[in-house]
């Protein structure tokens, strides 16, 4: 069961309740999730979850899972207000404790939570009075001294009670192709960071090479780069796949359902080849688990230089078009 997923690990005492209100993209907002899952199982708490829509993701976590086999409560935002005396957009930056109602917050913005995971533990173990835990994620986080965390969260991702409108056509692909090579191109957010063409092919010949696998899965953020791979993948050997459906309009509920179908495909592959910059590549090679035929790709500071020049080039020629 996947409310058990967790039970070897020994519970600690700790608050009574873990509330998460995981932020940004559907990946960001699973690591937060499976942090918190983890987190409140070392302490021995229940786990509540509130799920808001953004425009990053304007799908409902209902749209992703069966909320009936989840192991955590749903909650609306009227009663994490009510715990924090306040909306939790309006508290205050980082770790801040109210001892009257019996609460911590923790919300990183700029620099993270897992810098705060400390200060955070030694504030619940010196607190008695906090019974309630708000954490704000928009990523991953753990306790001090927290061991196997990626193989916690990979048995998180693998167990979750996955919509079969993602699960379907994941384990068709499985079927059809059972051994396979996974490849996640990122170039609209992440675009300053991603590893160059030439890169990105090098790696990928070499795992598929010595993965001995020819077939390639292509995962990518818009329709003109899986359409570029595919052709580039094809004229050197390798057999490109792609997903059944694509929908890459953010926007566009739906596009959810694809993404993470995506992304479970590119976990269940024997290699993958992506760009450390991006999450959702990053857990990926989590749930992956090989480290040998994983590549993580990053462009060099000389590339990230070159695009930040063409950028600021391109604004000014705007501007002067527009006189």
């Amino acid at each position: 069961m996947w409310a058990t997923f967790l039970m070897t690990m020994a519970a600690n005492t700790g608050p009574e309740r873990v509330v998460v209100v995981p932020r940004n993209g559907y990946v960001n907002r699973l690591q937060a999730l499976a942090s918190a899952a983890i987190l409140a199982h070392q302490w021995g708490s229940r786990l509540d979850v509130l799920w808001e829509r953004q425009e990053v993701a304007p799908a409902g976590l209902s749209d992703l899972v069966d909320i009936s086999g989840l192991a955590a409560w749903t909650i609306d935002p009227g009663q994490v207000t009510e715990i924090l005396g306040a909306n939790h957009d309006d508290m205050p930056r980082y770790l801040s404790l109210d001892p009257p109602r019996g609460t911590a917050f923790l919300a990183g913005h700029d620099r993270g939570e897992q810098v705060f995971m400390e200060a955070l533990q030694e504030m619940v173990s010196r607190e008695p009075s906090i019974r309630t835990v708000v954490i704000v994620a928009g990523g991953k986080f753990h306790l001090p001294g927290q061991i196997d965390f990626d193989a916690r969260r990979r048995d998180y991702y693998r167990n979750m009670p996955w919509k079969p409108s993602i699960t379907s056509p994941v384990d068709r692909f499985s079927a059809t192709v059972p051994a396979y090579v996974g490849l996640h191109i990122r170039e609209t957010d992440r675009s300053r960071d991603a590893p160059t063409a030439r890169t990105i092919e090098r790696a990928l010949r070499q795992v598929c090479e010595e993965s001995e696998l020819g077939d390639v899965f292509i995962a990518a953020d818009t329709s003109s780069a899986r359409d570029s791979w595919v052709e580039r993948i094809s004229t050197f050997g390798l057999t490109p796949h792609v997903s059944e459906e694509v929908i890459l309009d953010r926007t566009d509920p739906r596009a959810a359902q694809v993404a993470i179908t995506d992304w479970l495909t590119l976990g269940n592959a024997q290699g993958l080849v992506y760009s450390s910059a991006s999450s959702f590549g990053q857990e990926a090679a989590v749930m992956c688990g090989n480290p040998r035929f994983t590549r993580a790709l990053r462009s060099t500071w000389l590339h990230r230089l070159s695009r930040d020049a063409i950028r600021v080039s391109g604004r000014g020629f705007q501007r002067l078009r527009a006189r």
